[in-house]
């Protein structure tokens, strides 16, 4: 399903007024986060749904890229949310590179993914549809 442009912004701007609604994190604030999100501990869980919902806002880039592409809005969002825990999951801050960085990667493999499933199942409905038609005949 196709979801209209008016739709589509119309969900990206009520999960935007969610998100902004969380408070944003400091750099000093995020390097203290960060660590301490290995550890499997309520402190641990504490502070992935800290980083997490200070991102969001993040997610509303990444949707505009893939409008028009054949997800809903919805659709996205959640998948980019899934990616921002999924990267809080498996974040190293020995490896030197950003949690956002890894959660943006997620998010636009997930997403880019997502999109070539729904064509390969469009693809599969057309060519099975044209088979029953030749068998018909």
């Amino acid at each position: 399903m196709i979801q209209s442009k008016e739709t589509f912004n119309k969900t990206l701007n009520e999960f935007l007024n969610e998100a902004n609604l969380q408070p944003k994190l400091s750099e000093q604030e995020e390097n203290v986060l960060l660590p301490k999100m290995s550890m499997k501990t309520e402190e641990g869980k504490a502070c992935i749904e800290k980083i997490v919902k200070a991102n969001m806002r993040n997610i509303i880039s990444v949707a505009r890229l893939y409008e028009g592409k054949g997800l809903t809005a919805d659709t996205i969002i959640k998948t980019c949310l899934f990616c921002l825990y999924e990267a809080a999951d498996r974040y190293e801050p020995s490896m030197g590179y950003r949690y956002l960085i890894l959660a943006y990667g997620y998010m636009h493999w997930h997403i880019q993914s997502a999109i070539r499933n729904k064509n390969r199942q469009l693809l599969d409905r057309i060519f099975n549809d044209s088979e029953e038609d030749e068998t018909k005949a």
